[in-house]
């Protein structure tokens, strides 16, 4: 399989918080779509969606902070696409942690 990526989440017993690391390898220098699917929120909760680090206009995170339901959550996952340039300034070896507190 493509081992360019991996994605790892964790989500207390009561769906209350969760914790998704996302882990990237290789870069790729036309990157496709990618989403991370997320499951075990509650679907009528709304999390607040933060990233770490913080980095302004941070590509990787852009497009999934803030305020997101447990169901847009789980239906369209965290989006990591990015334009080519910004792939290009991430380069290899990089990774995201996303916390969504609800």
């Amino acid at each position: 399989g493509d081992r360019r990526s991996a994605a790892w989440m964790t989500v207390a017993r009561d769906a209350s918080e969760a914790v998704v690391g996302v882990y990237a390898l290789l870069n790729r220098p036309a990157p496709g779509a990618h989403r991370v699917r997320l499951r075990g929120l509650d679907i009528a909760r709304e999390y607040r969606v933060s990233a770490w680090p913080a980095i302004d206009d941070d590509p990787v995170a852009a497009g999934n902070l803030g305020p997101r339901t447990g169901a847009d959550v789980m239906a369209n996952g965290l989006i990591l696409d990015r334009p080519r340039h910004a792939a290009a300034r991430l380069g290899d070896f990089w990774s995201r942690l996303f916390v969504l507190d609800g």
